[in-house]
């Protein structure tokens, strides 16, 4: 824009005729460019990134803070529709106890999970909750009735809390962001 500028007005002519050179005139563009190529560079090879990263790091965070909200003592929680969720009081250290969930996200297949204690445990990616039951039971049975239940005791059963958040928005990393 400046050069069209200087050259509508015929600037570039008593420029050269004053005895600068065009390499003197192009130095000043030419450093504006390198300064733009490398803010760009910088921009798009370091802080995107780094900035899609924290987001995916802080919308986990907040799914977890979710979760620990929702998980409230004495009360019958349902998620999506399907997945009801009851715990029967807090312990002074933070688990659960008396812990009910009732799981019919699966049209063939209804399963209930009763729990003595549960405990919400930060898992080795710290990205998210793991529920760890301990002394319980698993009850499955097909919804259609033909088969009888199936019931499994177990001394420790985790499950990802991720499965009980109604799905926040993704954010995938391409190869750009990696």
């Amino acid at each position: 824009n400046v050069l069209l500028k200087l050259a509508s007005e015929s600037e570039l002519v008593v420029i050269g005729a004053a005895g600068i050179s065009p390499w003197r005139l192009l130095r000043p563009l030419l450093m504006a460019t390198a300064c733009v190529v490398a803010m760009v560079g910088f921009l798009s090879a370091y802080l995107t990134p780094k900035a899609i990263r924290e987001l995916q790091y802080n919308m986990s965070l907040v799914a977890n803070a979710l979760i620990e909200t929702v998980i409230q003592p004495g009360r019958f929680v349902t998620s999506s529709g399907n997945l009801t969720f009851h715990a029967q009081g807090r312990l002074p250290d933070g688990r659960l106890t008396g812990v009910f969930i009732d799981d019919r996200r699966e049209p063939t297949q209804h399963s209930t999970i009763l729990a003595q204690y549960g405990d919400l445990v930060t898992a080795k990616d710290s990205l998210s909750k793991v529920l760890v039951l301990t002394d319980g039971t698993l009850q499955t049975q097909r919804t259609d009735g033909r088969d009888p239940p199936i019931i499994t005791h177990f001394s420790r059963y985790d499950i990802d809390t991720s499965q009980f958040i109604d799905q926040l928005p993704a954010v995938r990393q391409g190869v750009r962001e990696k």
